[in-house]
């Protein structure tokens, strides 16, 4: 049972439209959607490391568990490229992937903001993922070094699954650790759509929440942070063009056959002089706003002091209102643990268009 401190509680925690409904055109046959699922599976030659299949458990800091998740007898499985946990009957956290089809739309301050409210001052075990793998900003935004980050992980394919997890993190406070993004934009060809899956899976065994932090496309890497999450906040702001891509980004997920009950959408830098307000916002988009961020001088500072205003001022109303998405959309709404069909074929589709 996850719990959501009172702010009062956390603040004396000390800290360091055009439619998009296109048709589509064509149904691939079934020899390719075999051709193309052997394509996905394939790694290529270059590739640092592998998805490894680590069965052995053991302690390790950041990252140890607490309440009922340290089963050292958990294992797991390779299947057509993706690391599945076999079910040992230990509760798995959720993972909530951040989404923003326009850059600028604030991921990196709501991820980190939401990972802080989530962790309520150490009541909750949290994890921080950014698979922004070429221009993370997770590790500038909370001042921490990139001494451990995703690219270690990948590298660890002779580690056992406890010691490569914890090569990957970095804390920033009591039960809220990090894996950052590589420190060089040519390392996250190394990184792989199976990399971040099985990331992913291994963490939910170990924390109450993942959040993941995303660059704003599509890439493979990040359908798979969204093919397995259990909540998508997804991000716009009172301008037309981050309402237009997110329509086509609701659109797609549609086709991928994405849970609509799985959605959350955060109307980010909320400004009345913008003209566009949360409600108008939510016409466009075909679907009602979870939580209205207002626009504040404040976050600049708070990034670039490297402290979440969620940590540092708890009752400021970027806060609240990250804390209001938390308590409606994460700690309280559905869990959909399970994997989403669909991505593959409708991406054969596209490219015989």
């Amino acid at each position: 049972m996850t719990t959501l401190l009172d702010p009062d509680s956390a603040a004396s925690t000390t800290n360091p439209v055009p439619d998009a409904n296109e048709s589509v055109s064509e149904v691939m046959s079934a020899d390719e959607q075999v051709a193309e699922a052997g394509a996905v599976v394939a790694e290529p030659a270059d590739v640092k490391g592998d998805v490894a299949d680590d069965s052995t458990e053991s302690s390790a800091t950041p990252g140890e568990d607490h309440e009922g998740h340290g089963d050292a007898s958990a294992q797991t499985k390779v299947v057509a490229g993706d690391e599945l946990p076999v079910d040992d009957g230990r509760p798995l956290g959720k993972i909530i992937t951040v989404f923003a089809p326009k850059g600028g739309a604030g991921k990196t301050t709501v991820s980190t903001n939401l990972a802080v409210v989530l962790n309520a001052s150490g009541a909750n075990r949290v994890c921080l993922v950014d698979i922004d793998l070429e221009f993370g900003d997770i590790a500038i935004a909370l001042r921490l070094a990139p001494t451990n980050t995703l690219l270690d992980y990948v590298q660890a394919t002779t580690a056992t699954a406890d010691a490569r997890r914890a090569g990957a993190l970095t804390s920033f406070q009591p039960g809220l650790d990090c894996v950052l993004a590589p420190v060089s934009p040519a390392d996250s060809e190394y990184i792989s759509a199976a990399h971040v899956g099985a990331l992913l899976r291994d963490l939910r065994r170990h924390y109450d929440f993942v959040v993941v932090d995303t660059p704003p496309n599509l890439a493979e890497h990040v359908l798979e942070a969204l093919d397995i999450a259990d909540v998508h906040v997804l991000l716009t702001t009172p301008e037309v063009t981050a309402l237009k891509n997110l329509r086509l980004a609701l659109d797609m997920f549609d086709l991928l056959g994405y849970p609509k009950q799985a959605r959350a959408i955060l109307f980010n830098k909320s400004d009345k002089q913008a003209g566009i307000s949360a409600a108008e916002a939510a016409d466009i988009l075909c679907m009602p706003v979870s939580a209205e961020v207002p626009m504040s001088s404040d976050i600049p500072a708070s990034v670039n002091r490297g402290v979440p205003v969620s940590l540092a001022t708890p009752k400021h109303p970027v806060a609240v209102a990250i804390r209001t998405l938390a308590e409606t959309s994460i700690t309280h709404g559905p869990i959909t643990a399970q994997r989403r069909n669909g991505r593959r074929g409708l991406k054969l589709r596209m490219r015989s268009k």
